[in-house]
């Protein structure tokens, strides 16, 4: 049932993008979620857009008719699409129909999955775009507790392959901080779309090392080492892979770890050093998906009591992380 919203967010031209980036919080960067290129350039249109304030009236009230509706007109949607005003409803009509059913999978940290439509509504009307997305996404829009990705989106849309927009995206979480750990390939399948919700490959081919590697992984990055020059991969010695190197049980792949750095990781923004970033350093380190850097190691040891206070588990499971991240550290330098 389409509910009526009393509150519109509307763009009308670039000037209405007020930033070069857009935020896409960490739950998201690390959702099961299957989009194609089309698809997650409306997502990041809307993300780019996306302000907590815009929800300020449905906190408060809880009625579904104060969830914000954002409208995008045909003068920015022509901009961002790269496309006329006559070939707009013809380019996005049918990765919008898409969108409507695409559900996102939300992991936890034991390992159980939710399953989440992206939006409630999608319509193109007279040239302007409107979207409604999930109330129950809330949490994951905001990303309050584990931070964000901060996605340039100029670059992110001149990227024209599927996996080279997911490989960015999660490349972009550590522009300012930490490092991404070794991804296992069943990490690396559900991250770059290619499961189903019952967690199995879409493709058969795909259980092949060599044509996941071939196949996604290799042209990812060839495309946004070309396209992005704040970026910078390394070959692996080993190998010779450039960008990345295996990660093996006994003769066997078993994951990927991404070989790269930032050129300028100042360019948005440094994490300040406070309870909140603890608590962030905390999240992060828990949730074994970031390495954070030495500064921020120092930093929740310093605020380690607040966070002990606050609730947080610090037993024996937190310790061997927080030891195992400092001896990190120590073999980066």
């Amino acid at each position: 049932m389409n509910i009526e919203s009393n509150h519109i967010v509307s763009s009308r031209n670039v000037r209405d993008i007020k930033k070069d980036f857009f935020k896409k919080s960490h739950e998201l960067v690390f959702s099961q979620l299957s989009l194609s290129p089309i698809q997650h350039d409306v997502f990041a249109l809307f993300l780019s857009r996306f302000e907590k304030e815009n929800w300020d009236e449905y906190l408060q009230t809880g009625d579904l008719k104060d969830i914000p509706e954002y409208e995008f007109h045909s003068d920015l949607l022509s901009s961002w699409f790269k496309a006329s005003k006559g070939h707009l409803s013809t380019l996005l009509k049918k990765p919008c129909q898409g969108l409507a059913s695409s559900i996102v999978g939300i992991p936890s940290e034991d390992g159980d999955f939710r399953f989440i439509p992206l939006f409630s509504d999608i319509k193109y009307k007279k040239g302007m775009l409107s979207l409604v997305p999930n109330y129950k996404l809330l949490d994951a829009f905001i990303g309050a507790s584990k931070g964000h990705s901060l996605i340039p989106h100029k670059e992110f849309r001149d990227l024209k392959l599927e996996s080279s927009k997911r490989l960015y995206t999660i490349l972009c979480r550590f522009k300012t901080h930490g490092k991404l750990h070794p991804q296992s390939l069943s990490q690396l399948y559900s991250l770059f779309g290619l499961v189903d919700e019952s967690g199995k490959l879409k493709k058969k081919t795909y259980s092949v090392t060599g044509n996941f590697i071939s196949r996604i992984i290799k042209p990812a990055i060839e495309e946004i080492d070309r396209l992005d020059p704040e970026i910078k991969f390394f070959v692996d010695a080993t190998t010779d892979n450039y960008g990345f190197s295996y990660q093996k049980q006994g003769r066997k792949i078993s994951g990927i770890e991404f070989l790269f750095e930032w050129k300028s990781n100042n360019s948005i923004g440094k994490v300040e050093l406070n309870y909140d970033s603890a608590v962030n350093t905390y999240c992060e380190l828990m949730d074994l998906k970031l390495l954070p850097s030495e500064v921020e190691l120092n930093n929740l040891k310093n605020h380690l009591a607040d966070v002990v206070l606050a609730g947080f588990d610090t037993g024996p499971d937190f310790i061997k992380l927080f030891k195992e991240a400092q001896e990190a550290n120590k073999n980066m330098t």
